[in-house]
């Protein structure tokens, strides 16, 4: 009988620990749905959200202005439109700071995007910067006047050293692709010198690891890459950088003499130290040239100096 009793006890306290184990099983269950469910529903607003600000700036963009911008082909010409933002960056255009998220809605912000978009493709030289930072953009297929016109125009620049699309709702696959194809030199020379952007800030778009590696084509070749300052951190990718990632960014800095800073997340040990190397390198060599303008400028103004007491004697 106490035999009994004990296989009795033994046997409800294995039922206990499976109930307790299947009840916890069922928790686990109902918070992993819960979660995903959460998740998809941020994923929607954020979809939504981008969405909103794509179609803001379509709704905004009058056709008329627009195709009456793009008709004119001197910056003498497009200063003679009357415009409804004035002739320089409308007040509610104008960020907090560089690379800030935008919170208002401007009333023209197709328009203006159109008219910096052409400015640039003017060449105009009063323009050394284009920031549509925190502002979505549409995309190439849909609006073809503003980032196809981009691309095309970039190569033509001589006066804009920075280009800041960060935050801007930027897609992979071709656009990294083509920004790349066209910040680099243009194999011809006789064509020009080519894109002359310093600083480029495509950080917080939906890069993965491959649009990456054609951004960091941008860096060759080596000896005629004007670009200083890059920014391609906090991409919204499930992906975190790769290490063939790693190796296409030090295999483009190995030979490259011009990039001072970077912007990006150096979360493997081994690749930091490399890159690192290569942007103290060039930080280096920069601070080198400035000193050795320095002590010509300082004599040239001796010579000058020296000429003009003689004369006067």
């Amino acid at each position: 009988a106490a035999q009994r009793r004990r296989e009795a006890a033994e046997h409800q306290q294995r039922e206990e620990q499976e109930e307790a184990a299947q009840r916890r099983r069922e928790e686990e269950e109902a918070e992993r749905q819960q979660r995903e469910k959460e998740e998809a529903r941020l994923a929607a607003e954020r979809e939504e959200e981008a969405q909103s600000s794509k179609a803001w700036a379509l709704r905004t963009l009058d056709a008329g202005l627009a195709e009456l911008i793009c008709s004119t082909g001197s910056i003498s010409e497009l200063r003679r439109i009357s415009l409804p933002f004035g002739d320089s960056l409308p007040e509610e255009v104008e960020p907090k700071h560089l690379g800030a998220r935008r919170e208002v809605e401007p009333k023209h912000l197709g328009s203006w995007m159109v008219w910096m978009v052409h400015r640039l493709s003017l060449d105009d030289p009063t323009m050394e910067m284009l920031d549509f930072s925190g502002y979505e953009v549409p995309a190439p297929e849909v609006e073809p006047r503003i980032l196809p016109k981009l691309l095309e125009a970039l190569p033509r620049s001589t006066h804009m050293g920075r280009l800041l699309l960060g935050d801007c709702g930027l897609a992979g696959g071709a656009f990294p692709r083509a920004l790349a194809a066209a910040m680099r030199p243009p194999a011809d020379r006789s064509a020009g010198p080519g894109c002359r952007v310093k600083s480029l800030d495509v950080s917080r778009n939906c890069f993965e690891n491959e649009d990456l590696q054609a951004v960091f084509g941008a860096l060759t070749p080596a000896s005629d890459c004007p670009l200083e300052h890059l920014r391609v951190s906090y991409q919204f990718s499930d992906q975190p950088v790769s290490w063939e990632t790693y190796q296409v960014l030090h295999n483009a800095l190995k030979h490259n003499t011009s990039l001072r800073k970077l912007g990006m997340e150096l979360n493997d040990a081994h690749w930091r130290d490399q890159i690192l190397r290569c942007t103290l390198r060039n930080v280096d060599r920069a601070r080198k040239l400035r000193w050795a303008r320095h002590l010509k400028d300082q004599h040239s103004r001796a010579q000058s100096d020296d000429l003009g007491s003689f004369i006067g004697r």
